[in-house]
């Protein structure tokens, strides 16, 4: 057996001697990002954007070091001139365990999520409007903190889009839409009780199409009947499987929620739809006869996976069937936004960004 050359066990050597010895790390530094007052526009239809929210949903952000450079092919920015667009703050370096002052603000009341105020602060203050270039749906959306990829899931598929705050009455309304989507959002859904409500009313006084996603699923099951309780730890993760009840299929899934649905009190006309295959919670619930489903999962996920985004088009197929089926029966409905309603209404979400300013504005001042 031929025995290894001098200078390649010298250099197998230095590999193994040099690769743990120590090197001077550069001193940290903490500063503050500065903000930034430039729109946070909805970019439906740019390639090269895909962010969950116009702003970033934190109070700050604590990183071990610097870490400028940004290198995966669809990012357009770093992640400080991201922050500096939402007023968050930054502090780079190795911390303490046990910091000389708090990193967070003083806790304030009315961001328990027991007043709901976490929802208050995530969805639109007024109602807004996307249209889309490929259908003539028109589709109400309820924002408790709606991601932005369920807007583009819903417009690419050729829905016109309107999106109301997370209160509105939407049964007084509802005539003028071929379907209701009920978004993601944080907190526990029996504190939104205004909500729960007006769904409930929907149901009473529409056959549309209706289809919710994480807390629109918890929101449209406690208005259907059922209950919810808090889980133990929370499913958060980007690889979870849910099974199918309907075809057998297991799908992967992302999920980050805290809450479930409790499938036993279904009532006698909903079934249960997914499950949880690691833990049995329910992961979805569907109408026996009616147009009505909902997912405790993410099917829109942008980072993936993408196994059931088909969910996006089986309740678009049910939009367009209810459609047609009301031209037939009110030959003069024309559910299609007006040309004034489009410019009436705002075509990004209304009051956030001044909230979440001036959130990142007090964590900023308390670590000054």
């Amino acid at each position: 057996m031929a025995r290894a050359s001098p200078l390649k066990a010298r250099a197998r050597f230095m590999a193994t001697v040099e690769g743990s010895t120590s090197r001077q790390m550069p001193q940290p530094t903490t500063r503050a990002t500065p903000v930034s007052k430039e729109r946070a526009l909805f970019t439906i239809k740019v390639r090269t954007r895909f962010p969950f929210s116009p702003l970033a949903e934190s109070c700050r952000l604590l990183t071990p070091n610097e870490g400028w450079a940004h290198v995966h092919w669809p990012l357009v920015r770093c992640k400080d001139q991201h922050l500096g667009r939402s007023g968050l703050h930054h502090l780079p370096g190795r911390l303490p365990r046990v910091p000389d002052r708090p990193f967070l603000p003083r806790p304030d009341p009315g961001l328990h999520p027991a007043a709901h105020r976490q929802l208050r602060r995530a969805r639109t203050k007024a109602p807004f409007h996307v249209a889309s270039p490929h259908g003539d749906m028109h589709v109400a959306v309820i924002d408790c903190g709606v991601k932005e990829n369920i807007l583009r899931s819903l417009v690419s598929r050729g829905a016109h889009i309107t999106v109301f705050p997370y209160n509105y009455p939407i049964h007084k309304i509802a005539d003028h839409f071929d379907g209701v989507f009920i978004s993601n959002g944080p907190g526990d859904p029996t504190h939104c009780q205004e909500t729960i409500y007006h769904l409930r009313r929907l149901m009473d006084s529409s056959q549309m199409p209706v289809f919710g996603i994480c807390l629109g699923h918890q929101l449209l099951s406690l208005a259907s009947g059922a209950t919810t309780s808090k889980l133990k730890y929370g499913n958060r993760a980007h690889n979870i499987p849910a099974l199918d009840l309907t075809t057998g299929k297991c799908h992967i899934t992302s999920q980050n929620h805290g809450y479930q649905v409790d499938a036993k009190t279904l009532p006698d006309e909903w079934k249960e739809y997914f499950v949880n295959l690691n833990d049995g919670s329910n992961e979805g619930m569907i109408h026996k006869t009616r147009p009505i489903f909902s997912t405790q999962f993410h099917p829109e996920a942008k980072g993936g996976p993408t196994d059931s985004s088909y969910l996006f088009d089986s309740y678009m197929d049910a939009v367009r069937t209810y459609h047609k089926t009301q031209q037939q029966l009110k030959p003069n409905r024309d559910s299609k936004p007006t040309p004034l309603l489009q410019d009436l209404l705002g075509k990004e979400r209304v009051g956030v960004e001044t909230d979440f300013l001036k959130f990142g504005q007090q964590a900023a001042a308390a670590a000054a």
